[in-house]
């Protein structure tokens, strides 16, 4: 895992990083003699604070510099890079975060298995819930569903137990999961009245093939965000999913999938969209079943 550094570590630190995020901060950097006195208080400790010439000495391939003042922007490219060091490699603006910074900060997991043990396990409690309500968007007439991406099995919890299940991931979960990339390989060839994908698209580089894969099935049930905002390094969604997307080899999309883009995926493959349901109070994240034109019901 990388080490985080953040600079200056003034005002605009305390702006830009809540205090989770700053404890994320292996240290500081500012020139300012007293700050480096002080240090950073992040409310439970105090991060060191080193003049700025201290990230010379670092490997640039075990740091991330976000830099956290814009209007030092230009003033703190130019020190970093006489460093030898790249902007949005190993130092970005910490105001205009992209998934370039994600990926960077997750480089150091190898596996799912590796970053869920390093959190002491995942806490799957708030995928239950959400599999509760996309479990209700299944039909009575399905009989089989393939969960792609399927984790801890939350979803065969919320099945009516007649329902053959089938558990799809990159790694094993348990005796019966199917192990398949998506991305890199064809699904397997096993007819699903139902393909689930709850959190799934996020990680699938193209979701026209991946559904073309699908077109047998009566029903397609899935999850989407209606925006992804990259500002903050606080952003606590986007620095556990790519970097879980890395971790497996995966490429997390360069733009997030939106609607209109999974709409001409579904039409392109006979499906069209019969319901959705919000998954938050705000409405930007919802699931939807798509239903095939072509089967007869």
């Amino acid at each position: 895992m990388k080490k985080v550094i953040a600079v200056p570590a003034g005002r605009w630190a305390r702006e830009l990083l809540t205090l989770a995020g700053a404890e994320r901060i292996e240290y500081f950097l500012d020139d300012d003699p007293e700050i480096q006195k002080n240090g950073f208080s992040t409310g439970t400790s105090v991060k060191p604070v080193y003049p700025v010439n201290h990230a010379a000495a670092e490997n640039p391939d075990d740091i991330v510099i976000v830099i956290t003042d814009s209007r030092a922007f230009a003033e703190l490219r130019d020190r970093l890079t006489s460093f030898g060091l790249e902007e949005n490699r190993h130092f970005f603006d910490g105001w205009h975060l992209d998934i370039g910074f994600y990926r960077t900060i997750g480089d150091g997991f190898t596996t799912w298995m590796q970053y869920e043990n390093s959190v002491g396990g995942f806490d799957y409690s708030e995928f239950d819930r959400r599999a509760g309500k996309m479990a209700s968007l299944i039909p009575p007439d399905v009989t089989s569903v393939m969960d792609m991406g399927c984790g801890d099995e939350v979803l065969k919890r919320h099945l009516n137990p007649e329902i053959r299940y089938y558990g799809l991931d990159v790694v094993r979960r348990s005796a019966d999961t199917i192990i398949c990339d998506a991305n890199a390989e064809p699904l397997p060839d096993i007819q699903v009245d139902a393909y689930y994908m709850a959190g799934f698209l996020l990680y699938m580089n193209d979701v026209e093939k991946l559904i073309s894969q699908m077109r047998g099935a009566k029903y397609l049930i899935f999850d989407l965000w209606n925006y992804v905002e990259f500002r903050r390094y606080d952003n606590i969604y986007m620095n556990i999913y790519t970097r879980r997307a890395r971790s497996v080899s995966w490429n997390a999309r360069e733009q997030f999938l939106s609607l209109p883009e999974m709409i001409n995926a579904l039409t392109a493959n006979g499906f069209v969209i019969e319901k959705a349901m919000e998954l938050n109070r705000t409405g930007s994240y919802c699931c939807y079943r798509a239903g095939n034109l072509r089967t007869a019901r």
